[in-house]
């Protein structure tokens, strides 16, 4: 049961269905938005887990008992104004619905993608990695939310290094 009551010791999204169905009501191109409640639900509950486990959130919780990394004491907005310690930012309710969004139409966070595992040019050998790999929260997800904590997670389209082995 999706419970996002604010500051509540059982909440466990950042916000409530109806409200997610106004905010992709009122937006453009979202029309894979589901009609059936408990893919909602899930969903919602999963970003807001995701959330949650990847963002250092700006200030400190405002009550222990809280189930939730939000309300927060001590939290501004990017244009420098107080967020109240009993309510939820609309960036962060709009990210929550936005990675809700996002989890349904790629089932999940894991995608199957190929990473590169090594190149072979002439003497150097290209290998790929295939199967299962975690892509990260959407950029513009991130970037909608870095005025009110750092992400800690993968970013999708990071570049890392390949190690080339002369064969």
């Amino acid at each position: 049961m999706l419970i996002s009551d604010v500051g509540s010791s059982t909440a466990n999204s950042y916000i409530s269905i109806a409200d997610a169905d106004v905010f992709f009501s009122q937006s453009v191109g979202n029309t894979a938005w589901p009609t059936s409640e408990p893919q909602k639900e899930a969903a919602l509950v999963e970003a807001t887990r995701i959330l949650d486990s990847q963002f250092d959130w700006i200030g400190q919780i405002a009550n222990q008992a809280q189930a939730l990394r939000w309300p927060r004491l001590d939290a501004y907005d990017m244009d420098g104004r107080m967020i109240a310690s009993t309510a939820i930012p609309k960036l962060i309710k709009e990210a929550t619905c936005n990675l809700a969004y996002f989890l349904i139409q790629n089932g999940g966070l894991n995608q199957t993608q190929s990473d590169l595992k090594g190149l072979k040019l002439g003497p150097i050998d290209l290998k790929f990695n295939e199967g299962q790999s975690v892509i990260g929260v959407p950029k513009y997800i991130v970037k909608s939310l870095q005025s009110l904590g750092q992400y800690q997670g993968y970013v999708e389209g990071s570049v890392y290094s390949v190690n080339a082995i002369r064969s």
